[in-house]
C-alpha cells in the first residue's frame, strides 16, 4: 500500500473531528520542522493514541479513598462521565455524573455521605444519580468506579473504610 493510501486509511479511522483536523493540518503543512523528524502518518497515530480511556489509580489514605485520574501527576484529565456502582450489582448505580467539557484531578470518597464536591474538578458536572445531591457509601460494600472520555472507559474496584 502506498504512503498516501496509509494516510487515507488512518484519517478515515479517526474518531473525532478534532483528531481529523489536527491530522489534516499536519498533512497540509509539510514545511514544519517536526516533519523532518516524524512523518505526518506517525504524528497522526500518536495523536490517535492519546485519545484512550482515562487512566486511573486507587489510593487508600486513612479513611479516604482517592481515585486518581490526573495526568503526569499534576494535570486534570478530560472525563465526560463518572459512574460508581456496587460490584455485586452493576445495574445499581450509586453515583453518576456527566460533563461536556469537564476535567478531573481526582475523586475523594469516604464511608458515609458523599456528594459532588468529592470531585476535584475543573468545569461543571451534572449529577445524574442520585437526584438528591448526596450518596452514601458503606464500608462493607465493594464498589467499582468507571471513568469515561469519548466513549472509552476504564474502571477499578475499591472499598471505603
Amino acid at each position: 500500500m502506498s504512503a498516501g493510501g496509509q494516510v487515507k486509511d488512518l484519517l478515515s479511522s479517526l474518531k473525532t473531528e478534532s483528531q481529523l483536523a489536527i491530522c489534516w493540518n499536519f498533512q497540509m503543512m509539510p514545511s514544519i520542522k517536526i516533519f523532518r523528524l516524524f512523518p505526518p502518518t506517525v504524528l497522526c497515530m500518536l495523536i490517535t493514541a492519546c485519545h484512550l480511556a482515562p487512566k486511573l489509580g486507587i489510593e487508600t489514605s486513612g479513611k479516604k479513598v482517592i481515585v486518581h485520574v490526573e495526568t503526569l501527576a499534576d494535570y486534570p484529565t478530560k472525563v465526560d462521565r463518572i459512574i460508581i456502582f456496587k460490584e455485586s450489582d452493576p445495574d445499581e448505580k450509586v453515583f453518576e455524573a456527566s460533563s461536556d467539557h469537564g476535567q478531573i484531578w481526582r475523586i475523594e470518597l469516604h464511608a458515609g455521605k458523599n456528594d459532588l464536591s468529592a470531585l476535584r474538578k475543573a468545569g461543571t458536572y451534572k449529577m445524574l444519580v442520585p437526584r438528591t445531591g448526596s450518596f452514601v457509601m458503606l464500608p462493607s460494600e465493594l464498589y467499582r468506579v468507571s471513568v469515561c472520555y469519548a466513549g472509552r472507559c476504564n474502571s477499578a474496584p475499591f472499598r471505603v473504610k
